[in-house]
């Protein structure tokens, strides 16, 4: 069975990345609309005035071919040549009169200034070419007064062409400001709308991150529970590959069991023994727990114990814990018995641990579907021999794990001993 965690989460957590990019999105297309929206504007108002520069030089040569055409009126070919420039000139300055109404349809100060020297330009036209159609031009004083007014007209319309190119100057300072601020308002609100999501998102993501501890604590809890703290540990930080093949490892092996215990609760009901056996071994496991060791399981009323299974303590130290620890739990056996005999029970448990040190095959072990963290070996075995060769209330402790503790232990007896399954003697110190 596959076990999927904080699943529910899973959504919450794609929905909110996927806010913040659309939102970083948004926030970037609304910059980049506004830097264009903005050059296009300012490029509309300078076009505007470079065509109203243009009206200027446009009709400035225009007057100037009418005075030619006026003034050589006897010249025939020359006039037909100019009097088409005229046209042409005209032309082009009526088209861009139109354009110019065009692009500020919407804007009334600037429309009725274009409006203004579209008519007075239109009005200055009829009256050139009447003149040039109409007038006696062998009536010099005529000629001169119809110049003269017509000049006027010209002056006029360049004031005003002039006018309008100060006020459009004006405006688009105006108006290019203006739209600056409101896109800029624009960038800064929808900055402030990420800014919003994006801590909104990290403090989604915070809270999911807080529950998924508190999930990972209690499986952690429960983990301890049924497996090592070193092993559930290892499992919730990844940090081995527990379904790999296992491998071979140094170790020092203890076994622990105590002896007169199934005497003890021959008559009792199976609850009360529950009880006892979950007070002794809670006691033997802290002990075991405070020394560095790894309970690899319980066996009834006894234990095997590991150290070096996931620690990298150097040899000696590893003989040192596990000697330490048999020591400590010898020591609580005598608490352990003084509280029975306050609950009537006379004849005193005894506890019997054996010890080997040695290189052995260490992993998971077992079908895919239902495995086991263990120890196996040559050294195991051993351990185990020696916990049932070892008198009650001792240590017995083979040669291998005492050559490599570094304290001095003054009362202690030696045994050569022939162990089942070993071909020679075993040297054994009992303490």
């Amino acid at each position: 069975m596959k076990l999927k965690l904080f699943n529910k989460y899973n959504l919450l957590i794609i929905s909110t990345l996927t806010i913040l990019i659309a939102t970083l999105l948004i926030y970037g297309s609304i910059s980049i609309y506004a830097l264009e929206k903005s050059q296009n504007q300012t490029s509309k108002y300078i076009n505007a005035i470079n065509d109203l520069n243009n009206i200027k030089d446009l009709f400035t040569k225009q007057s100037n071919i009418w005075k030619s055409i006026t003034l050589n009126r006897n010249q025939k070919d020359n006039h037909y040549n100019l009097y088409y420039s005229f046209s042409k000139h005209s032309t082009s300055i009526k088209d861009i009169l139109f354009n110019l109404q065009l692009i500020f349809l919407n804007n009334t100060t600037i429309d009725n200034d274009i409006n203004i020297i579209k008519e007075l330009y239109n009005k200055l036209t009829n009256n050139q070419l009447f003149v040039m159609q109409n007038i006696d031009f062998k009536r010099k004083e005529q000629v001169q007064l119809q110049l003269s007014q017509l000049v006027l007209s010209d002056k006029k319309i360049l004031t005003e062409i002039n006018i309008t190119i100060k006020k459009l100057h004006l405006f688009s300072r105006k108006q290019i400001k203006q739209l600056n601020d409101f896109y800029k308002n624009l960038q800064i609100t929808a900055f402030l709308i990420f800014l919003v999501i994006a801590l909104l998102a990290a403090f989604a993501l915070l809270y999911i991150s807080k529950i998924n501890q508190k999930k990972i604590i209690s499986i952690g809890k429960i983990l301890n529970s049924y497996l090592p703290p070193q092993l559930a540990t290892s499992i919730l930080q990844n940090k081995s590959n527990h379904s790999s093949h296992p491998q071979r490892k140094f170790l020092t092996v203890c076994f622990t069991d105590l002896s007169g215990f199934t005497a003890m609760t021959e008559n009792l009901e199976p609850e009360i023994t529950a009880n006892y056996l979950d007070k002794f071994l809670s006691e033997m496991a802290v002990i075991a727990q405070n020394w560095g060791g790894m309970i690899d399981k319980f066996m009834g009323d006894g234990m095997m114990i590991l150290f070096g299974a996931f620690e990298t303590y150097e040899k000696n130290d590893l003989a040192n814990r596990s000697i330490g620890m048999a020591k400590a739990m010898q020591t609580q056996m005598k608490q352990i018995n003084d509280n029975l005999s306050k609950d009537g029970y006379i004849k005193p448990l005894k506890l019997r641990i054996g010890i080997n040190s040695g290189y052995a095959t260490i992993g998971s072990i077992g079908p895919k579907n239902r495995r086991a963290f263990t120890a196996i070996g040559t050294t195991v075995n051993i351990a185990s021999r020696l916990e049932k060769l070892c008198t009650p209330n001792k240590i017995l402790i083979s040669q291998d794990t005492w050559n490599l503790r570094t304290e001095n232990d003054k009362n202690y007896t030696i045994k050569n001993t022939k162990i089942k399954g070993i071909k020679r003697n075993i040297r054994l110190y009992e303490i």
